[in-house]
């Protein structure tokens, strides 16, 4: 009934930012900006010495290759369902040459010892809904990489809306406390404006094997409406921020609500915060049947 409830009043909120949508193309993610420095995220990614697919092959890269985007070009190519445009990258050795969007990593440069991950499109699928119109399912990897070589993977998928943010944080070395993991890995994808999703999705990395979380989804409108998700650790992000004072080696999912309804005699407000312990089987963690959530 909960769940129920929050659509019915998402949807309302929705109706008051859908023009923001009104000149904004298909769900794709915003184009990486200049002077971005990033992986390649596919094996064996042709650059050319321009954006076509038929044009010569100045290089071929491995996954994890480091190259610098420094433009990103009008032109577009549709691989694998995914209409994505061709970028003006420079290699370590200083050639330059045009690549397409979809062969590189989005997550930035993001490494840890001598292994590298990498964020990347999989998949774009057909519009999955009628209320927000431009709504796609949206696939996405994350790749651990040594040497080229994938070492491990998560993959997701995310109904995503117009031309979305799509990044990974800085990795985080210890893992905010969690026992029997070395690092996290907090990737951020959605529509920045107000009333549409946006999604965190955390990755737990223990030298070897990446564990993923199932993403937080999160939604806020003007001040007068907040549903954020999110994972409490032993440790805070910050040393400024809590942890949960729990076992080191539990995950908690939260969920904190923020609401204000006008009514004649003036607004009601509806705040409230609940945490409960994620369910661990061997190293995969899953999210609490109860949150105990109000209707």
């Amino acid at each position: 009934m909960a769940s129920v409830t929050l659509m019915r009043k998402r949807l309302v909120y929705l109706l008051f930012c859908s023009v923001l949508l009104a000149f904004r193309l298909p769900a794709q993610p915003n184009p990486l900006p200049g002077n971005f420095d990033t992986y390649i995220f596919a094996s064996q990614s042709n650059v050319r010495a321009q954006p076509d697919t038929r044009a010569p092959v100045v290089a071929r890269l491995d996954a994890g290759t480091p190259v610098t985007v420094l433009l990103v070009t009008e032109t577009t190519s549709t691989i694998n369902q995914m209409t994505l445009p061709w970028y003006y990258i420079r290699l370590e050795d200083n050639r330059t040459g045009y690549i397409w969007g979809g062969l590189l990593s989005f997550g930035g440069v993001r490494q840890l010892g001598d292994v590298r991950f990498v964020l990347g499109l999989t998949a774009l699928g057909p519009v999955v809904s009628e209320e927000m119109e431009g709504t796609r399912h949206t696939g996405l990897e994350v790749r651990a990489l040594r040497a080229g070589a994938v070492l491990d993977r998560c993959t997701v998928g995310l109904e995503l809306t117009g031309g979305h943010s799509l990044y990974a944080r800085e990795i985080e070395s210890g893992a905010r406390g969690l026992k029997g993991f070395s690092a996290l890995l907090v990737c951020t994808a959605g529509y920045e404006a107000c009333g549409y999703p946006w999604y965190d999705w955390y990755l737990l990395w223990d030298g070897s094997r990446l564990s993923c979380l199932p993403p937080c989804e999160s939604v806020a409108d003007a001040g007068v409406f907040a549903h954020v998700e999110s994972y409490v650790f032993p440790q805070g992000a910050t040393p400024d921020e809590q942890g949960h004072f729990g076992a080191p080696g539990d995950i908690y999912f939260q969920i904190e609500h923020h609401e204000e309804d006008e009514t004649e005699q003036g607004w009601n407000k509806d705040n409230w915060t609940r945490a409960r312990r994620m369910v661990r089987d061997g190293k995969a963690f899953r999210r609490p049947a109860d949150m105990g959530v109000p209707d």
